[in-house]
């Protein structure tokens, strides 16, 4: 969509909303005031005054019309629309967007199809439909290609030229998504399923049996945004109590979020559920270096504009294509007490896709406090901050059941502002291959403090850090130096405990010490790992000069296995971590076990314990001086894990995220 005037797209209804902004703007102000919008009332009307006697039937007058200090008061109902903020507040004066009644305000940007249905030759409930193309506001995006890469590099893929490949656009029949398919015979063998034809002029969908098309509810996204300004740089808005659904947007560069700041500063997002976005949900940061990929605004505001200070509380952002929120570039963010589930849902990468943006929370250049939410079932990083997180602080959240990773951080040289992992309960990570399930994970990252959490069941290594190119960081070739792993509970993590750089040039001052480790099960590795990067060491020359201290302090040698052989699979006991590294000294093993029941929230946890937990010493931990709970660390002696007060034994734990430490 380009940059248009009401009056370029225009019917009288246009003009009378522009004569209304135009007076609001210039008429004195005496006091703020509220604009109402109802779009069941029986006299609602645009060209009306959007009071309470005869509010505006949608949100676009009132979205022209608000000033500093205004609030837009939205009555329950379905508005079929993109919010357009035409202005920001002021510092003291926001203008507020506020749904009447919690979630029931409903903005989407999908719109009722309703074609005759014919059904397609065949034994299954398969019906064709006329795609109309009056219904989509701007590109149609059943004729759109997806595009998950640095850049758009999206195409027109129908009418097809050769094999079908995979839309931008979605159908949602009875308020759930359906799933689209590429070949007909696929559809055939799947209920709910879909497919845009090969000419791009129909949709056809399988039903499950005995269903009537007609007497379905089904939409298909017709808008790229829902709620988002054509200015970019807006500060001081509030959005609350909205239910966001359905958005065909194109990601992750630009990105462009079903929800976006679109570069703005000190808004206030809160208590909205966001979901069902083709690709990211809600983007809270400056959207993409390439200002030339900004078609969406004016022409003077093509250009790399940072914003940030907001705060996202509360909200609920679940079911979006690729990511849940996302933010380039940005600063002073604070992402608390939110829930975020099941991102990702359409599985990037496949087909043509390859760029690695998928997560529930991503941040790219950003000192965000991530606090206090539930991150969990997304088919997808968890929680992962890339390309520069100096005074980053992700605390107190519960992360569960993601993919690859639960936290990732990514490309980072911040010495003296370091990230601070703290008070986290991460379990139940998948992953396969370079991506192995890992509960806390970092690359090319330096500056990093892993600190009192509860890292148990994921798939890979409880913590695993490494060097893994040459790139740039703040001027210097990356590393991973000056990390600490300190006071963290590990239990049961599969592939093992953790795994750590052999100290070298791009590897220095890493510390590890005061954790507690456990597994119920003894496998066949030791629990410690040293990786290398390339030719930064020779684990060969590691495993002899293990083998020469092992001879100074036993005689015996039948603790490794021959160094060439040793070399390929580089594992080590707690012991012989503690006598080649010098880490750990002050860690344990102790019997630990954890039981999550996280089916309703707040969560509970039982963490049983055995009585010499209290007796593992812990480092003072710097900014740190609270629990997952918000109880206050005890000034002598804390515990190590996200949790105080502890008892030996059996300890049942109601994990409600959102404290603030």
């Amino acid at each position: 969509m380009t940059w248009r005037t009401p009056c370029s797209i225009c019917s009288s209804t246009c003009c009378r909303l522009l004569a209304i902004a135009l007076a609001t703007a210039v008429a004195p102000r005496v006091e703020a005031r509220t604009w109402v919008v109802a779009a069941t009332h029986a006299r609602a009307d645009d060209a009306g005054p959007g009071t309470e006697e005869r509010p505006f039937r949608t949100i676009a007058p009132a979205a022209l019309a608000a000033q500093p200090g205004d609030t837009i008061l939205v009555h329950p109902g379905v508005y079929r629309q993109r919010v357009v903020p035409a202005r920001g507040g002021e510092k003291d004066k926001p203008i507020t967007y506020l749904s009447a009644q919690p979630g029931q305000a409903v903005i989407k940007g999908s719109d009722v199809f309703t074609p005759k249905w014919e059904r397609v030759e065949g034994p299954e409930p398969i019906f064709r439909g006329v795609l109309d193309p009056v219904v989509f506001q701007g590109e149609n995006p059943f004729h759109r290609g997806v595009s998950i890469n640095g850049s758009d590099t999206s195409k027109q893929v129908r009418p097809a030229r050769g094999e079908l490949e995979e839309v931008l656009g979605e159908v949602f029949v009875e308020s759930q998504p359906y799933t689209q398919v590429v070949r007909l015979a696929d559809m055939r063998k799947q209920e709910r399923s879909w497919l845009v034809s090969a000419d791009g002029k129909s949709l056809l969908v399988h039903f499950p049996p005995a269903t009537e098309p007609s007497r379905c509810v089904m939409e298909i996204t017709t808008r790229n945004r829902i709620f988002a300004p054509r200015r970019r740089g807006l500060g001081y808005i509030h959005v609350k109590g909205f239910t966001f659904e359905h958005c065909a947007n194109q990601g992750p560069f630009p990105q462009g979020g079903a929800v976006s700041v679109r570069s703005g500063h000190d808004w206030l997002i809160e208590g909205n559920t966001i979901r069902f976005a083709a690709t990211i949900g809600l983007d809270c940061g400056s959207e993409t270096w390439d200002g030339k990929a900004l078609a969406d605004t004016v022409p003077e505001e093509q250009r790399v504009m940072i914003g940030g200070h907001h705060l996202i509380q509360d909200n609920d952002v679940t079911d979006n294509g690729l990511c849940g929120i996302a933010g380039w570039n940005h600063s002073g963010t604070r992402i608390v007490g939110n829930r975020v589930e099941r991102n990702n849902r359409r599985k990037f990468p496949h087909g043509r896709g390859g760029w690695e943006e998928w997560a529930g929370i991503k941040l790219h250049a950003a000192n965000a406090l991530i606090q206090g939410n539930v991150v969990r079932d997304n088919h997808a990083f968890g929680i992962w901050i890339d390309n520069g997180y100096g005074d980053a602080r992700i605390d107190g959240n519960l992360v569960l059941r993601n993919r690859l990773a639960g936290i990732f951080l990514e490309l980072g040289n911040h010495p003296g502002h370091p990230c601070r992992v703290t008070n986290n309960v991460v379990g139940g990570t998948t992953g396969e291959g370079f991506y192995g399930g890992f509960g806390i994970y970092t690359h090319d990252a330096s500056d990093v403090v892993v600190a009192h959490n509860l890292i148990f069941d994921n798939a890979g290594f409880g913590v695993l850090m490494r060097t893994i190119t040459d790139r740039q960081a703040s001027g210097k070739r990356v590393e991973t130096s000056r990390n600490q792993i300190l006071n963290n509970l590990f239990v049961n993590n599969a592939e093992g405990l953790m795994s750590l750089p052999y100290p070298n040039g791009r590897s220095q001052g890493l510390t590890s010490d005061n954790n507690v480790f456990w597994s119920d099960t003894s496998g066949p590795q030791a629990p410690f790992a040293i990786n290398a990067y390339q030719d930064d060491i020779k684990l060969r020359d590691v495993a002899e000069e293990l083998r020469r201290r092992l001879k100074q302090a036993s005689p015996a040698d039948e603790h490794l296995t021959e160094a060439d052989a040793w070399a390929k699979n580089p594992r080590l006991t707690l012991d012989n971590w503690r006598l080649l590294l010098e880490r750990d000294r002050g860690s344990q093993e102790r019997r630990m076990m954890v039981r999550c029941d996280d089916r309703s929230l707040p969560a509970s946890l039982t963490l049983t314990l055995d009585a010499a937990i209290a007796k593992v010493p812990c480092t003072r931990v710097e900014g740190l001086s609270a629990d997952f709970r918000g109880q206050a660390l005890p000034p002598g002696h804390p515990l190590p894990g996200p949790f105080q007060g502890l008892e030996p034994g059996e300890n049942k734990i109601v994990l409600e995220p959102g404290a603030t430490p």
